[in-house]
């Protein structure tokens, strides 16, 4: 995981308004629309290795010994590349990298998360399918601001043509490019944008990984957690191509 940074001019204050997610010691995949969260935001840095945002240092008792990690690393942001398709109105082809301009050194707690390369995801029905999401947005509507603590949180893929039954007229049709997803009062939230929805599965060396198979793109309304209105996430595999370009 990782949080994005913003400054407002003539204030000397770090907001984290964005999620993403180490794809590679350089670069963060997260949602084109969060390279402009507002005309005062500017992105300035990116956060790796944190979950608690009011703590120094996390730490956790296993077993009665203690453990703790790092301290977060803060890397000023060198890159934003939005993709070139994006459209502000629709968030349609709503996926960005930025590049960091110190390289993210990697622990056991700071590590890339896995992209869907030879996954077999480029024909295949989501519907049905479970996954995972997180991030440090809402955790309720009515708050102010988002969790201080990285949440984690469970979503149900829906069919799309019922997502596009209750979506806004102004975003749809939602396309093969994106994803519907929520569960049980389980959701997506103000500030999670730009995060994984991921989840945990066999590589080809049979290691259990997280793949992420989408970002959080926008929700059906201003609430959140309402069971019969979907966030949407842009579907990454059909972007793999764009990445590895961007990267290179």
């Amino acid at each position: 995981m990782a949080l994005l940074g913003y400054k407002q001019r003539n204030v000397n204050f770090v907001e984290y308004l964005c999620g993403g997610t180490i794809i590679t010691d350089s670069f963060i995949l997260t949602a084109a629309h969060c390279l402009s969260v507002g005309k005062r935001h500017e992105l300035v840095t990116v956060r790796v290795g944190e979950h608690n945002l009011q703590t120094e240092k996390d730490c956790a008792t296993i077993v009665g010994v203690e453990h703790c990690s790092e301290k977060p690393m803060d890397l000023p942001v060198m890159q934003n590349i939005q993709h070139p398709d994006y459209d502000h109105g629709t968030l349609k082809n709503d996926i960005a990298l930025v590049k960091v301009r110190t390289s993210i050194t990697f622990t056991d707690y700071v590590q890339p998360v896995c992209l869907p390369f030879g996954r077999n995801l480029e024909n295949t029905d989501l519907a049905g399918q479970k996954f995972t999401i997180s991030g440090w947005g809402k955790t309720e509507s009515r708050n102010v601001g988002g969790s201080p603590v990285l949440q984690f949180a469970f979503v149900q893929i829906w069919n799309q043509s019922e997502c596009n039954k209750v979506v806004p007229p102004e975003v749809q049709p939602i396309t093969e490019n994106q994803i519907c997803a929520n569960g049980r009062k389980e959701d997506a939230c103000k500030g999670d944008s730009g995060g994984p929805l991921f989840n945990a599965s066999l590589d080809a060396n049979d290691e259990l990984r997280n793949f992420q198979v989408g970002i959080v793109s926008f929700a059906s309304t201003v609430a959140c957690g309402i069971e019969d209105l979907p966030a949407i996430y842009t579907r990454i595999d059909r972007y793999l191509i764009w990445i590895v370009d961007n990267i290179k």
